[in-house]
């Protein structure tokens, strides 16, 4: 059992007291006391599990890394000095084991480290999955604690204040949005009449836009471990925002809704296709 003040991360990860895994469901940030099984049958009886579901995806931190490692330069360096980047014909083992150590070692987003001890924190519930697989848990005087890595962090709350991690936005969907095909190119009409197009012809069946409203936003990202080149846009609090659903996540699982009464979606500036006010 390890003394919780002796405790140093140098780099990359965060120790967090994770909480409790949902045992039953909550609606609208309210409790029901409806038990949530941990197996469930599909429609030939074949039982299935359903603990991923019901996996806490918040809890309080207690470790902060002193630094965190982007490696993205040394893997375009390897990269432009190789090929590699613009698709060599034959890979030297080398050059991609090199490149895949430093990813490992990195983090996905270059960011300043925003979290505090005593914040309180929602991450991707694979936190738990990458714990098991490498064995990062930690039994220390206060209880069994969870390293996870900064990247997989969402958002923090400190007291009133929600401070948004790794360049994520925090969306609400607009209640009035209406979806039109105009001449093969999809668009979306706002509340005010504006309609905004996608500007490609877009297969309906299998690409939808939406507009949502910005609830929480931080920090930008300054540059992304795997798109390189990519500049952050600049959606704050309030503004209005076009995006494709496909790359936005509702921040909780839809039977356990804690942290507001609302359907939130978490978003990286990158998705985002345009902005207005």
């Amino acid at each position: 059992m390890i003394d919780i003040n002796n405790i140093r991360i140098l780099s990359n990860y965060v120790l967090v007291l994770p909480d409790k895994d949902f045992e039953t469901y909550q609606f609208s940030a309210k409790e029901t006391g409806i038990y949530s099984p941990l197996v469930f049958k599909d429609e030939q009886g074949h039982e299935h599990s359903a603990k991923q579901q019901h996996l806490s995806v918040s809890g309080e931190v207690y470790g902060v890394p002193e630094k965190l490692l982007f490696n993205a330069e040394r893997i375009w360096d390897i990269q432009d000095r190789t090929g590699l980047r613009n698709g060599a014909w034959v890979r030297n083992r080398e050059w991609q084991s090199e490149i895949d150590e430093l990813r490992t070692k990195s983090v996905r987003f270059n960011v300043p480290i925003e979290l505090k001890k005593g914040d309180r924190v929602y991450f991707e519930y694979t936190a738990h999955r990458d714990a098991d697989a490498q064995g990062l848990w930690v039994q220390t005087d206060l209880g069994l604690m969870m390293l996870i890595k900064y990247d997989s962090l969402i958002l923090a709350k400190r007291g009133e204040d929600t401070v948004m991690l790794n360049g994520y936005v925090l969306v609400e969907n607009e209640k009035a949005e209406v979806e039109q095909i105009e001449n093969g190119v999809l668009g979306t009409q706002t509340d005010s009449g504006l309609v905004l197009l996608q500007g490609n012809k877009v297969d309906k069946k299998t690409r939808t836009n939406a507009v949502a409203k910005v609830v929480h936003s931080g920090a930008p990202v300054s540059c992304y471990l795997d798109f390189r080149g990519i500049k952050e846009k600049q959606a704050a609090t309030g503004d209005t925002i076009l995006y494709d659903p496909r790359y936005a996540r509702e921040l909780e699982y839809g039977l356990h809704q804690v942290f507001s009464g609302r359907k939130l979606r978490m978003i990286q500036r990158k998705d985002i296709y345009g902005i207005f006010n």
